[in-house]
């Protein structure tokens, strides 16, 4: 009798252990399924930042049921961008638009506390700090750890540098030379992207004191005078 009620429990439990993972499949096959239209648009979306804004609306909508469910580190910071986007046009002082940008914050902070080796969560996360905030040592310090992530990741370099420039008072000497450093760096993969940072006397005294520890000190002279 004994040996009887151990299989019917044996039965019992991989009955259950099926039904659990027979449930497991079919709930990750919809999410992947609600997740393949999102997905396209956010492609869409990392080419091209002009999406009328009611195809934007539905976006982030998507993206908030789908990460609601089962978010991962990139669909949270998915959602930020989409976020970011629709309050630029929506204007980021408007209602919605701070709404939108409250929303962004908290999204890509989620995101990088699951995904935190992705530079571009950090880039993101010292933008949106700055258009909510007043420049501060917290963004300088979210910047650099961006760079120390993806010191060569040209995609965001530019970017990360433009805002580092924005924070410059904030940022520590060492932070500074890595910043110089990018800026070196940047000169040799695309010269006229360098060039593009100089937009007044701020950033123009920053990339002329990086460039002046290149061998291209005299190029850079030349051609910013032509720029």
């Amino acid at each position: 009798m004994p040996q009887l009620n151990w299989y019917k429990t044996s039965y019992y439990l991989c009955f259950i252990t099926s039904f659990i993972l027979i449930i497991t499949a079919a709930y990750f096959s919809v999410i992947s399924f609600m997740n393949i239209g999102v997905n396209q648009q956010i492609i869409a979306l990392k080419q091209r930042d002009d999406l009328p804004v009611l195809q934007l609306e539905k976006l982030v909508k998507r993206q908030k049921a789908v990460t609601s469910i089962a978010g991962s580190g990139l669909m949270y910071q998915d959602l930020s961008l989409a976020e970011i986007l629709l309050a630029k046009r929506y204007g980021y002082f408007s209602p919605e638009g701070r709404k939108l940008l409250e929303d962004s914050y908290k999204h890509i902070q989620k995101g990088i506390e699951l995904s935190p080796a992705r530079s571009i969560g950090w880039t993101r996360l010292a933008y949106i700090k700055l258009l909510l905030e007043e420049p501060s040592k917290d963004v300088a310090d979210i910047i650099n750890m961006a760079i120390i992530l993806e010191p060569d990741n040209f995609d965001s370099m530019y970017f990360r540098i433009q805002l580092a420039m924005s924070v410059w008072q904030y940022c520590t000497e060492d932070q500074k030379e890595l910043i110089r450093q990018q800026i070196r760096l940047g000169w040799h993969k695309h010269m006229w992207r360098t060039l593009s940072l100089v937009k007044n006397k701020i950033s123009y005294d920053i990339v002329d004191e990086a460039m002046r520890e290149s061998g291209d000190y005299e190029k850079f002279i030349k051609r910013v005078k032509k720029y």
